[in-house]
């Protein structure tokens, strides 16, 4: 399967994904953000350690997970994970565990799973919770800190990302 077959199953699989949780999926815009994606971390970063990748789970030559990892100074973030929302899917658990192992093999130090909250009242944090909990890692509270240079230019930035937010969820993409 080619590299772009692969992007577009992913986008389709994200868009299945947004439907069932947001019920605004929209395939070409998916697919031009998992494009840039893949142009500017995946392709830029093809060596003997590449620091991001995509994976995707299949049964029956049908995508039922995903999820894309991005890696800087020897550590990876979970960037996206989707699930076509099927009874019984194992796309997750056994992308994750090859997460690891991607992980593990590039010389990577860390592993982040990203995103649970410490202390779940949903059944849906619950599910999380647990979800990642059972990896027996460390839960740690991440601090994203910042030292502005320029600040009109951080504040345009800032304005940007937010507006790009807007249109990925009106376009249903989950970033």
């Amino acid at each position: 399967m080619t590299d772009d077959n692969l992007l577009r199953r992913f986008a389709s699989l994200s868009v299945k994904f947004n439907e069932v949780k947001r019920g605004r999926p929209n395939e070409e815009a998916a697919l031009k953000y998992y494009r840039i994606f893949w142009d500017k971390f995946h392709e830029a970063a093809a060596g003997p350690a590449p620091i991001s990748t995509f994976f995707l789970a299949f049964q029956d030559d049908e995508a039922r997970a995903g999820l894309t990892l991005n890696g800087f100074n020897g550590n990876v973030t979970q960037h996206s994970v989707i699930s076509d929302g099927s009874k019984g899917n194992l796309g997750g658990p056994l992308l994750t565990w090859h997460a690891i192992k991607w992980a593990r093999s590039g010389g990577q130090r860390t592993l982040d799973l990203v995103g649970v909250n410490p202390a779940p009242t949903s059944p849906e944090e619950k599910g999380i919770y647990f979800y990642k909990a059972r990896w027996g890692g460390t839960f740690r509270t991440q601090l994203n800190l910042i030292k502005v240079l320029k600040p009109l230019k951080t504040k345009v930035f800032a304005g940007y990302l937010m507006l790009q937010k807007q249109v990925w969820r009106v376009q249903g993409i989950s970033p």
